[in-house]
């Protein structure tokens, strides 16, 4: 039902709509760099369906307020599975990434899914994307390709996007709301910096596309408290450094806009590693449905 709710939905994907995620500039500049990444049979299969797949790219975002279920799809609230806030008053270190701490994180998030919806579900929905995509790719349907292949860079994309992996999705302060579009489109909008030049080449093995979503968010919650550190106004203690709060974090905001450095950085790498990721597992279902 889910399914054909959405393509009824990818006619109206060209109606102006608030993103709730990385915003239209955003998702389609990263399938633009995803498709442009695609080589051999991968390349044969979707270069046909580029302008489709493109259009189509937005229609999550419209159905998230039509379709029942949809909304938690494009996040994943990892505190619900036991990490920390954001610590905006640390330097950022890397995140335990291991396939073993993916499997026990996605292992919770199937236990709580069914009762705990709205702490978010992205991992599960791109692993029901991609299988539906397989298939698709073995009958050689191609409303359906189009469609799905639209949904797993949507979703993919909103996994890398630091905000939608933690449930301060909208700043930490109590002085009003706002950064998340403030770095997700209004960002891209204003800071050329922002905008992805090309894809991060990824190498996915056998991870599960689950996997994949679950590391991406993994490392977006980390890079959150970059985003809400300079939200907050706090400073950078070198050039190119994480943002970090020196002493008690402020109550209200300092900003009226995010400044492009160093955030716009942050964005671009975000989005051309996801980019990275949606091709290789692209790849690996043109791959997959030719066996």
């Amino acid at each position: 039902m889910q399914l054909l709710s959405r393509l009824t939905l990818v006619a109206l994907v060209l109606v102006p709509v608030v993103a709730a995620g990385w915003g239209g500039r955003g998702h389609r500049e990263m399938a633009q760099r995803t498709l442009d990444a695609l080589s051999g049979d991968a390349r044969k299969v979707f270069d046909p369906l580029r302008d489709q797949i493109v259009d189509a790219i937005m229609a999550p975002d419209i159905s998230s307020s039509e379709v029942p279920g949809e909304r938690p799809r494009h996040y994943l609230d990892l505190e619900a599975l036991g990490l920390p806030l954001p610590d905006v008053t640390r330097e950022r270190e890397a995140p335990d990434v291991s396939r073993s701490r993916r499997q026990a994180l996605l292992a919770t998030l199937r236990e709580r899914a069914p009762q705990h919806p709205r702490e978010g579900t992205l991992p599960l929905a791109l692993d029901e994307v991609y299988a539906g995509l397989v298939d698709a790719l073995r009958r050689n349907d191609r409303a359906t390709t189009v469609t799905l292949t639209a949904d797993l860079l949507h979703y993919l994309a909103d996994a890398h996007q630091p905000l939608h992996a933690t449930d301060a999705y909208d700043g930490l302060s109590s002085g009003g709301k706002g950064v998340h579009h403030a770095f997700e489109t209004d960002l891209l909008d204003r800071c050329v910096q922002s905008r992805p030049e090309q894809a991060t080449r990824a190498p996915i093995q056998d991870e599960t596309a689950a996997e994949v979503a679950m590391q991406a968010l993994l490392e977006s919650h980390t890079e959150a408290a970059t985003v809400l550190a300079t939200d907050l106004g706090c400073r950078s203690p070198r050039p190119g450094a994480h943002a970090v709060c020196r002493g008690p974090v402020p109550t209200t905001r300092a900003r009226e806009k995010l400044k492009c450095m160093p955030l716009s950085r942050l964005a671009r790498e975000r989005l051309e590693l996801a980019a990275g990721r949606a091709a290789a597992l692209l790849t690996r279902a043109v791959e997959q449905s030719r066996r």
